[in-house]
């Protein structure tokens, strides 16, 4: 006996797998990209780090 899936079960399965899919191949995307970036130099990318750090920092306690 075999089971049938109802069409809007079918199209859901599509679109999830669809989803995924997409996400994955843009993560593959992003990491090639990530190879030639040096954002250890980028300053623009510095000063955001920076800023959001003085923003999040009272988040953590830190011990000495």
């Amino acid at each position: 006996m075999s089971k049938r899936l109802g069409k809007k079960k079918s199209k859901n399965i599509v679109k999830e797998f669809t989803k995924t899919l997409i996400l994955k191949s843009a993560a593959k995307d992003i990491l090639e990209d990530l190879k030639t970036i040096d954002l250890q130099n980028d300053k623009e990318w510095q000063t955001a780090r920076n800023l959001a750090w003085q923003q999040e920092k009272h988040k953590y306690i830190f011990s000495k």
